[in-house]
């Protein structure tokens, strides 16, 4: 009532300083949630040291403790496996672990040498050890292994005429995969890292570029050849 300050959080990048009263420390700076029904706070024990790492991402828990932290992504294990530049652009993620994954607040960031960049959050989604989800753009009705971006989401790939390339993130911003193909010069996320021995080709309408083999992760142009689509399958043989 006398304007003390009792509590004090900040998120997504903000620089707002904390009332007289609290502090605020950034060891490591909070994301924004952006997924429905992911939240921000702090573990069942509510620690409270005036410092981000008192939270953390986790589904809603409404009048109960805090849930579990969301995992961070790095070593899950978790790949592009397939990329359709096609007339309806989509991607196929693969869970190469022996472990499930819980995807919410994941992101795809994309760009294309003659188009707009982009970037997506992922919907809320846990993907089983050797299990495949197929991401697709714009709004649809989801099922088993499939997945859509939602409403207005393009994804601006050319295909057959341009570069471009497709990174994925963990719910913290930590690279987890990164392809590019075409001359792009895109630089991989901190966390990744990728080699053009010889650079990837765009494929043409009917075709895609996937893993060969299916899963291979090496982060080089070398995992993946033009391939007739097989989204939500093994893939198949390079043409």
């Amino acid at each position: 009532p006398v304007g003390q300050g009792i509590d004090f959080l900040r998120w997504g990048g903000s620089t707002v300083m904390p009332p007289a009263g609290v502090s605020w420390t950034e060891t490591n700076p909070l994301p924004a949630p952006g997924a429905s029904g992911i939240v921000l706070s702090r573990d069942a024990t509510a620690t409270d040291t005036d410092d981000a790492s008192d939270f953390c991402l986790q589904h809603r828990s409404p009048g109960a403790p805090g849930g579990a932290c969301l995992p961070d992504g790095v070593g899950s294990g978790i790949v592009v496996n397939e990329i359709d530049m096609g007339d309806a652009d989509a991607i196929e993620l693969l869970n190469t672990s022996s472990s499930a994954v819980d995807l919410s607040m994941w992101e795809i960031v994309w760009t294309d040498t003659q188009e707009p960049s982009g970037q997506a959050r992922l919907p809320v989604v846990s993907l089983d050890p050797g299990a495949r989800l197929v991401v697709r753009e714009g709004a649809g009705t989801g099922g088993m292994g499939v997945v859509y971006l939602g409403s207005g989401v393009n994804l601006t790939w050319r295909g057959g005429t341009t570069g471009g390339s497709l990174a994925l993130l963990d719910a913290y911003g930590n690279g987890i995969d990164f392809v590019r193909w075409a001359g792009s010069v895109e630089p991989a996320p901190a966390g990744t890292g990728w080699s053009e021995t010889t650079p990837l080709p765009s494929p043409g309408p009917g075709t895609v570029l996937g893993r060969n083999p299916d899963g291979q992760d090496t982060d080089a142009a070398a995992d993946f050849c033009v391939q007739a689509p097989t989204l939500g399958a093994v893939n198949g043989a390079c043409q």
